[in-house]
């Protein structure tokens, strides 16, 4: 949106050098592409190989048509193709093989346009009523039209399953493309392929932080984010440590495709504690919540409300039961209520959880966190499914 903004106000801005414009988009490609390689990120690399020969593309002389194909149809339909891409690397098998086959489509649409080849009707307008009617109101031919379709709309559902940052800056990509071509303004395809390069770039650097810094399975943010925010924490605060009940014993009985839902689901409600908590997964069943400005008193309360909402909530357990599961003894099925339980196709979880606050001078987090470590142990003996706070 802001880059639109720009391209259709940039008569009224400052004029900018002439320079900006010759190689502003190359640059812009080339920051992008020296990322890719250097974090093995081969879908951008390759969306920017594409992007760099529709860039050469655009200054040739070539029939319309034919240029139209390319970048509003074939260019398109190659980004939606990456984006189904599995990041195997550029420097492997499978990378080089989907390199050969970018460089020889290139080859062979530079060898067309050598060639002068006359783009046929049935790479235009093949279609007849009733496409046609539909498609009259496109800008481009029917061909480019119906492939930009598939494209957009093929990304738009992609990205209903895949929410990665590098998945959101291709889909971006293309449609800064697009509207670079669309748009009769001046300068309108250089600003907008220097901000798609520049977007996938960036995208680049959060998809890296997030490998860094989140939890893969829960989303959350992981120790090493806990770490760096116990440099900025004040004199006041509060540190929990909640742990999932007899969790070993639940994967034990339903396998570890249920434990991992479960995990997701207690993330899920951790993530929404009240009370300004940050929650972070510490590691394996463990969790970690952090209340700036806040005593252990009133952390208590809003860790005590997640307690409660997990204890009540019953998961759908979307799995065949396993084939030792009828070997079992009827003693061994019925599970006691307060760690987990079992009701045919459901079941919960509960969790324990210790708190502690910084009490006194030169006390560090790490010290207050060893603290509430071992409130959680408190709660633990206690009979779990209990919030405990330090002494």
């Amino acid at each position: 949106m802001a880059v639109s903004v720009v391209a259709l106000n940039l008569q009224r801005l400052p004029p900018a050098p002439d320079t900006l414009w010759l190689i502003g988009p190359s640059v812009a490609l080339a920051i992008s592409c020296t990322l890719a390689l250097a974090y093995n990120r081969s879908r951008v690399f390759f969306s920017c190989i594409t992007l760099a020969f529709c860039l050469w593309l655009h200054g040739q002389k070539m029939p319309p048509d034919f240029k139209e194909l390319i970048i509003i149809g074939l260019v398109p339909l190659s980004f939606l193709l990456i984006c189904f891409f599995r990041e195997r690397g550029v420097f492997t098998t499978q990378g080089l093989i989907r390199l050969l086959v970018i460089t020889m489509a290139i080859a062979l649409t530079i060898y067309l346009i050598e060639r002068r080849w006359i783009l046929p009707g049935l790479l235009t307008d093949p279609l007849g009523d009733p496409v046609s009617l539909v498609l009259q109101y496109s800008p481009f031919h029917q061909v480019a039209s119906l492939l930009l379709a598939i494209s957009i709309v093929g990304c738009i559902i992609l990205l209903g399953f895949d929410h990665t940052p590098i998945t959101q800056g291709l889909t971006t990509a293309l449609g800064g493309l697009v509207l670079g071509y669309i748009l009769a303004v001046e300068h309108a395809w250089e600003i907008f392929l220097m901000a798609s390069s520049l977007y996938m770039a960036a995208n680049i650097i959060r998809d890296s932080y997030n490998m860094a810094y989140r939890d893969e399975l829960t989303g959350l943010p992981h120790r090493r984010a806990l770490s760096e925010l116990f440099d900025s924490l004040g004199s006041t605060y509060s540190l929990a440590m909640l742990d999932v009940d007899h969790f070993k014993k639940f994967n034990d009985a339903h396998g570890h495709d249920i434990g991992d839902q479960v995990l997701q689901m207690v993330a899920s409600r951790i993530g929404k504690v009240g009370g300004g908590g940050q929650a972070f997964r510490y590691g394996g069943e463990e969790f970690s919540v952090v209340f700036a400005r806040m005593n252990k008193e009133d952390a208590f309360y809003h860790l005590d409300e997640v307690r409660k909402s997990i204890e009540n909530y019953e998961m759908v357990i979307r799995k065949e039961p396993r084939q030792n599961e009828a070997d079992e003894s009827t003693g061994k099925k019925q599970r006691k209520k307060g760690s987990f339980r079992r009701a045919s196709e459901k079941v919960s979880v509960t969790i324990s959880i210790g708190v502690a606050d910084r009490s006194a001078s030169g006390q560090t987090p790490f010290d207050v966190l060893k603290a509430a470590d071992k409130a959680l142990y408190v709660a633990k003996k206690a009979g779990r499914n209990k919030v405990s706070m330090s002494s």
